[in-house]
């Protein structure tokens, strides 16, 4: 365990509640790397002559970075630097999917799609492994005999795209895209508006299939940005209905 050296921490604000403001300077502490992940923190009684606060404080204060997942105790050791791990990442993506299920958290998904999916299908294309062939063939047959079911639909879609993101073996695309898949199953089945719809999902998901299978990765680039293009416009395209009446109501309200 590394012993930490001692930090000369900011002037505290009068504007907010004392342990507030010093979880905030402790944590700006460990944002900077003035504490290592692990290292330990100053006693309780070190932080209370560094802030000029009480023990009640500082134990308040302490209190709000563990609930943060900050900073940890050890019984009989102290307070010490949680270390940063991708999980910490993923857990606070996966609060965020299942939480928001506003029109703007699915766009902005389709745009994060946009800017990874692309060139992850690029560089699973430049050497598709059998596993992956095997895998996306069999997303796209249960696809195909899920016409009417479309809880199986969506998740058969998700298959698919997550084997060829985990197919990249890139940590930090599989941490942010994974726990966003509860936000893109819902997106999936606010958008299955008829069978037309998802024989077109169907026939985008076999042109990626077959330019990655052919080993193309700008064709399979191409194949994944026309699909998540398509997927965000024809979203757009079935909230307009939604929105005209309510649009003119308030028009109908403003000139009365």
């Amino acid at each position: 365990m590394v012993a930490a050296a001692p930090i000369a921490f900011s002037a505290l604000e009068q504007r907010e509640k004392l342990s507030v403001r010093v979880s905030r300077e402790i944590e700006r502490a460990i944002v900077e790397s003035r504490f290592a992940p692990d290292a330990r923190l100053p006693t309780e009684s070190e932080l209370c002559r560094s802030f000029g606060v009480s023990r009640t404080v500082i134990r308040e204060a302490l209190q709000q970075l563990k609930a943060r997942g900050m900073v940890h105790s050890k019984a009989g050791s102290g307070s010490f630097v949680t270390a940063v791990s991708l999980a910490d990442l993923e857990r606070c993506l996966t609060q965020l999917s299942q939480r928001s299920v506003e029109q703007r958290a699915y766009l902005e998904l389709l745009e994060l799609r946009l800017l990874i999916e692309t060139e992850v299908a690029a560089r699973a294309a430049a050497r598709p492994s059998a596993v992956l062939l095997e895998s996306l063939a069999a997303a796209l047959s249960r696809m195909k005999a899920s016409l009417d079911d479309h809880e199986a639909f969506a998740a058969a879609d998700q298959a698919f795209h997550a084997a060829i993101v985990e197919s990249a073996e890139h940590l930090l695309f599989s941490a942010i895209l994974k726990p966003l898949a509860p936000l893109g199953h819902e997106y999936r089945l606010e958008t299955y508006d008829s069978k037309a719809t998802l024989e077109q999902v169907i026939r985008e998901h076999a042109a990626i299939h077959r330019q990655i299978k052919a080993q193309d990765p700008e064709g399979a680039r191409k194949a994944m940005k026309q699909h998540l293009a398509h997927s965000r416009d024809h979203f757009l395209a079935l909230q307009k209905p939604a929105t005209l009446p309510a649009a003119k109501a308030a028009k109908r309200v403003k000139s009365q």
